[in-house]
Order: C-alpha cells, then sequence, then structure tokens
C-alpha cells in the first residue's frame, strides 16, 4: 500500500511538471509571434483563451480565432485497406494490396507574403483583410491497387533465390492533386497525380 501511494505522487508530480513545460512552451511561442509582428498586440476574451491580433490600415486581423481552428494536416475521415497472398504452387505465389481513402485536407493558403514574416509565415492573410481557414481543402478521394508476383527458383535443399515484380498503381488510377494556393493560376485545378509504376528485384536465401 505504501508502495502504491509513492507511485500516485510521483505520477501526479510529473503530470504537474508536463503542464508546466506546456504552459511554459506557448508563453515562449506567444512572445516569439509578438516579436514578429511589430504590429500585433494581444486581446482576452472571457469565452476563449488569447488571440493575436494585427493592425492592418483600419482593420484588426485576428490569429488564433475560428481561422486557425479547423482539422490536422493529413487529415482522412475514412480509409480501408485489404491485402492477401495466394500460394499458387511450385514456388510461385501473389499477393496483393488495395488502398482506398477518403480525401486528404491540405494545408491552405493565399499565396503572399502580406505581414512580411518570411519563411515563418502561413501566408494566409488575404489582401482584404480576411483569413483562409486552416487546412480548409479536401483533397480527392484515393483509390490503389498494388501487386506483387514472387517466383522461388530452388539450388539445392538450402539455397533459393525468389524473382520478384511488383507493380503499384496497378490499374493507373490518376488519384489527383489539387493546387491549394489561392492566388495560383491554377487554384483548384489538377497539377499532380499517380503513375503505374513497376520494379523488379530479386533475393537470395541461403
Amino acid at each position: 500500500m505504501p508502495r502504491l501511494i509513492v507511485i500516485v505522487i510521483a505520477v501526479m508530480a510529473l503530470a504537474a511538471s508536463v503542464e508546466r513545460a506546456s504552459a511554459q512552451t506557448a508563453s515562449r511561442v506567444i512572445r516569439l509571434i509578438d516579436q514578429r509582428c511589430a504590429n500585433c498586440h494581444r486581446t482576452t476574451n472571457a469565452d476563449r483563451p488569447p488571440v493575436l491580433v494585427e493592425k492592418v490600415g483600419e482593420s484588426e486581423i485576428l490569429f488564433g480565432g475560428a481561422a486557425d481552428q479547423g482539422a490536422a494536416y493529413f487529415d482522412q475521415r475514412s480509409r480501408a485497406v485489404a491485402n492477401g497472398i495466394w500460394q499458387v504452387g511450385r514456388g510461385f505465389q501473389i499477393s496483393g494490396l488495395h488502398i482506398w481513402g477518403s480525401g486528404e485536407r491540405s494545408n491552405t493558403s493565399y499565396g503572399g507574403d502580406l505581414r512580411n514574416l518570411r519563411a515563418g509565415g502561413s501566408a494566409r492573410l488575404r489582401p482584404d483583410g480576411t483569413i483562409v481557414p486552416r487546412n480548409s481543402f479536401v483533397q480527392p478521394d484515393t483509390n490503389r491497387t498494388d501487386v506483387r508476383f514472387q517466383q522461388r527458383i530452388p539450388f539445392g535443399d538450402r539455397v533459393a533465390i525468389d524473382a520478384i515484380a511488383e507493380v503499384f498503381n496497378t490499374f493507373n488510377r490518376p488519384n489527383w492533386n489539387v493546387e491549394t494556393e489561392e492566388s495560383a493560376r491554377d487554384f483548384g485545378e489538377r497539377v499532380s497525380g499517380q503513375n503505374r509504376t513497376m520494379q523488379f528485384g530479386f533475393r537470395l536465401t541461403f
């Protein structure tokens, strides 16, 4: 019993130290933002944590409010994966993998450094003073099938070579990625995708 009490006290002390460290880290981040944004000040509200306010002309731009709340980058709500292996016989094997997933969240931005933060900024401030919502763009669904063929060639009782051929995205589905930078000429259009690829190899066992 005394040992259990000691363990509980130690866990509570560790949790308290982690909470203090998190608070200190958040404070350092706020100070860093304040230093990088000379026109900014912080405001508080009884119903929400402090947010950063930047003066742009006659407007005040809020950072840390609703525009900064959203799903995480690469958030994917649905995903299904199926795989299987078939031992055909005489050392020949076929295996496959199919992946289907709903669209992933992508970084969204206006594309201009209007706050003059250089590489450290998120570039989500629009010229009209509004903010591009964080990770608000959902890419198209992904649908991909991979297949692997393997033939074992024995050399005696202990040595064998496995000849391997793999096909990725077997049915050559495009699985497009769409441009998410609002100021880009091709915003909202398909800019990249996936092609069918193959690779060959071998494995020596002894």
